[in-house]
């Protein structure tokens, strides 16, 4: 058999009942079973109007679509150089791929680099440590990776992906969150029912990212071509059964890393005249150290919003800060202690077999570029310099690198290729979603009375 057959027929084999790698991620001690976490009852509910924690059931027909713990999806074949082939890990050393675990994967500094030094002062060679994504798939064939999280807009991050982790946030008394501060002893404030109230939750969220957040960064075009735009009146009627939500992986391992070039390394403390009431905040000095930014007497996390309402973030570009490329986790009173955020990027894809930029150009409708001057319609002079100073050929650029050397498209934020990932992806968030908000075909659909509150949430009135 040639290595194209043998991928498609490695799939059919499954190897769940002996791959169960990640049952120590489901709870606090690492003992509580998948079943506990993960419940998978059949026949699912048709008639609850509300989510399941872990995404089960939001298809009926394929219930562990976007499910949490599923694997991430290539939108083209992976790309692994080599083809078919619990414990926290020690990756510094250099030789940890050997003498430690196969899941690491050490990133050596280079010769000649401006901040990390290349080597310890007792000779050895320095890495930057590193540990490969969790495997996840249950059949054979190409690696893939867990996502540990749901793949829809559905709030995991305040209530959780799982039935154990909501169980740890949750007081178990007049359905309170641990983080809730009603104030006043005001019971009555959040509608009645803890799943009506974090379905109203979730109904905002998706409200505030398809109207204020998509429009920001794709523009106008991209926004009709995929139907991203929410409804001027009505429901939504483009859900689709057949299609799979889940999380691509050049949107997981790139595409949505865009945000780590818009990061500040200077954080300034205001008052609500927006005046400095203290000195700045230095993030490449408070990674792990979050004792100052709660300092009352400095202007405490109010200061801190206020600052990030008055001060615009970095130009969307390929210059990123010094406190996310050299102090990444820095330990402090270490110098050279940090990691490489953009190195971890770059090595992030490759660890996930995703295919190079060019390859993305060509997917998204751009032409494949043959030279580097190819690249000049979608990228200045010196992003292409730059490129040609690291790559010998174009088609070596890694992904996150040739996104962000692109220039913005008119009326976006982000440039084409990026742009053509992240709506691909929201645009299945949307359509694949059986509880998408504006969605009129699922049972207990919102009332024209509640769905107009969804649809007047903004985000500046949650500030």
């Amino acid at each position: 058999l040639d290595i194209d057959s043998l991928q498609k027929l490695l799939p059919a084999v499954d190897v769940s009942s002996f791959v169960s790698n990640y049952t120590a991620l489901l709870s606090e001690d690492g003992r509580i079973s998948k079943d506990q976490c993960l419940p998978n009852e059949i026949p699912c509910d048709e008639s609850t109007p509300y989510r399941r924690y872990n995404g089960w059931c939001n298809n009926l027909k394929q219930p562990h679509f976007g499910n949490a713990f599923e694997t991430l999806i290539h939108l083209l074949p992976p790309a692994y150089d080599d083809g078919p082939n619990g414990e926290i890990l020690n990756c510094t050393p250099c030789d940890s791929h050997e003498t430690i675990s196969v899941h690491c994967a050490p990133i050596e500094v280079p010769d000649g680099d401006p901040f990390f030094p290349t080597h310890y002062p007792n000779g050895e060679r320095r890495c930057l440590p590193f540990v490969r994504s969790l495997l996840g798939q249950l059949t054979l064939g190409y690696r893939g990776q867990i996502n540990q999280i749901t793949a829809f807009i559905d709030g995991s991050a305040i209530y959780g992906s799982t039935v154990c982790e909501n169980n740890l946030l949750r007081e178990f008394e007049r359905g309170l969150l641990k983080s809730s501060m009603l104030g006043l002893g005001n019971v009555e404030a959040l509608p009645h029912g803890t799943q009506e109230a974090r379905r109203i939750v979730i109904a905002q969220q998706q409200h505030i990212v398809f109207s204020e957040l998509l429009p920001k960064l794709l523009g106008l075009e991209l926004l009709e071509k995929h139907s991203l735009l929410p409804q001027s009146d009505g429901y939504f009627t483009g859900y689709n059964n057949t299609c799979d939500p889940a999380i691509s992986q050049p949107f997981a391992t790139a595409a949505y890393r865009f945000g780590h070039t818009l990061v500040r390394r200077m954080f300034p403390r205001m008052d609500n005249n927006f005046r400095p009431v203290s000195d700045p905040i230095d993030l490449a000095s408070h990674f792990g150290f979050v004792e100052p930014l709660y300092n009352f007497t400095a202007g405490g996390m109010d200061s801190i919003l206020m600052g990030l309402l008055s001060t615009p973030s970095m130009a969307f570009d390929r210059h990123i800060t010094s406190a996310l490329r050299n102090h990444l986790f820095e330990r402090r009173g270490e110098s050279a202690s940090g990691m490489d955020l953009i190195a971890i990027n770059i090595l992030r894809a490759r660890d996930h077999g995703v295919q190079p930029y060019n390859d993305f150009r060509e997917f998204c409708g751009l032409k494949k570029a043959k030279t580097f001057e190819d690249l000049r319609a979608q990228m200045s002079s010196s992003a292409i310099s730059a490129l040609k100073s690291v790559y010998d050929d174009v088609d070596d650029i890694d992904l996150f690198p040739g996104l962000t050397s692109e220039d913005p498209v008119k009326g976006a934020l982000l440039g084409p290729t990026m742009a053509c990932l992240i709506a691909e992806q929201f645009a299945r968030l949307k359509q694949c979603d059986r509880f998408y908000y504006e969605n009129g075909d699922v049972a207990g659909q919102f009332t024209p009375g509640i769905f107009l509150i969804c649809t007047r949430s903004y985000l500046n009135s949650h500030i």
